[in-house]
């Protein structure tokens, strides 16, 4: 009986002890951003992006971004040291980070909105991004790749041009910023064509393409993928942790533009133009003489000799 009491209170100290060492592992450091301070920090280093996109600054070298980085810590009392090592907390806690996201997001929609952040879509343009408007990659396998489609056959015309606009935001100054976005369409005839960038600054970007030879679009594809650091980026910092230390890339405000091609005008057209223009003329001629006023024309009499004779009298 004895010996059965033990060896439950064993078992029981040990589920204790490997739910207290759960819970210390779960535990953020005291060193850590909490999440309402994070996200209110990104918020303003998303926000000073859009302010800079509309003074028609489109991307910035690293010291710009590193300085505009540096403001918003000072205004928030945060240092660099406890910047970094909550980069590095929450990119190894990528649930954390999403939920931090899902907030702040919606704050930066609301202000866009009231700020016109983005491009102005022209009136003949159509939105038809229907993915995630907003999207996280980290360095992590799982993370670092995110793929969309969209069907558009019955929604495009031939000859279409397409518009991509993103803003990539790279959050880790300390590591190296490469990316990859990639535009895929497949068109009528099954054929697949495409474009594709590598983004390597903070800014906003830009990707095109048109289906030049009229075949229809059947789907568009992509991939934005942000890519793992090459041997000769890494740094001692990071050779120190062991490499734990990850690049995080916010893309957000996402669209996609459709306007239709403007072809060059056919013979035939180009004959019609003319004729209207001719038409027009002759209009507007007829107009001018109907409204003009009415002269008499008719012709005077000569002066008689009594009227000269008359008039030499006055001169002497």
């Amino acid at each position: 009986m004895h010996t059965h009491s033990s060896n439950r209170i064993i078992i029981l100290l040990h589920i204790l002890a490997f739910l207290c060492i759960m819970s210390a592992c779960s535990t953020k450091p005291s060193y850590v951003l909490s999440a309402g301070a994070m996200e209110d920090v990104l918020y303003d280093v998303h926000k000073a992006h859009f302010m800079q996109e509309q003074k028609g600054t489109e991307r910035y070298d690293g010291a710009t971004q590193y300085a505009i980085m540096q403001s918003v810590l000072k205004h928030h009392d945060v240092t660099e040291a406890e910047w970094d090592s909550s980069m590095v907390y929450y990119t190894r806690n990528a649930d954390e980070l999403s939920d931090i996201y899902s907030s702040l997001l919606d704050r930066l929609s609301e202000e866009a909105s009231i700020m016109g952040a983005g491009i102005s879509d022209a009136s003949d343009t159509t939105n038809i991004w229907t993915a995630e408007r907003n999207i996280i990659l980290t360095q992590d396998d799982l993370n670092s790749t995110y793929q969309w489609t969209i069907q558009t056959d019955t929604l495009l015309e031939k000859g279409e041009h397409l518009k991509m606009r993103y803003l990539a935001l790279f959050l880790n100054d300390n590591l190296e910023r490469r990316a990859t976005a990639l535009i895929s369409l497949r068109l009528g005839n099954d054929s697949v064509m495409y474009v594709q960038h590598t983004p390597t600054q903070t800014g906003y970007y830009t990707l095109e393409i048109t289906d030049t030879k009229d075949l229809g679009i059947k789907s568009i594809s992509g991939i934005f993928m942000l890519h793992h650091p090459s041997m000769y980026s890494i740094t001692d910092k990071q050779k120190q942790d062991g490499g734990k230390e990850r690049q995080i890339l916010c893309l957000s405000d996402i669209k996609l533009l459709h306007e239709p091609r403007v072809r060059p005008a056919t013979e035939k057209q180009k004959a019609d133009t003319v004729k209207v223009q001719k038409n027009d003329t002759l209009l507007k001629n007829d107009i001018m003489k109907r409204d003009a006023p009415q002269r008499d024309l008719t012709p005077l009499p000569p002066p008689s000799r009594v009227m000269a004779k008359d008039r030499l009298v006055q001169q002497e």
